[in-house]
């Protein structure tokens, strides 16, 4: 299966977030890296960007099912 790729623009405007925000949460080691194909063009490949939604949906799903008046104490 060929690999497709997302460009920053598409990211940011998929998930409603500016350029800014993905950059820091990139650096923040919150969000995939891209492939840097040169100095101005970064590219992330779609699998690494939906897995990444996939372990965000199952951490909260974890941190939803957590009773806090009994799983905590």
């Amino acid at each position: 299966m060929k690999e497709t790729y997302l460009s920053a623009e598409q990211i940011t405007a998929a998930f409603k977030i500016s350029k800014e925000k993905l950059s820091l949460m990139v650096k923040g080691g919150l969000f995939p890296r891209p492939i840097r194909l040169n100095e101005r063009a970064t590219l992330w490949t779609q699998t690494s960007v939906k897995n990444w939604v996939e372990a965000r949906h199952q951490t909260e799903d974890m941190f939803n099912s957590i009773n806090l008046d009994t799983d905590l104490f």
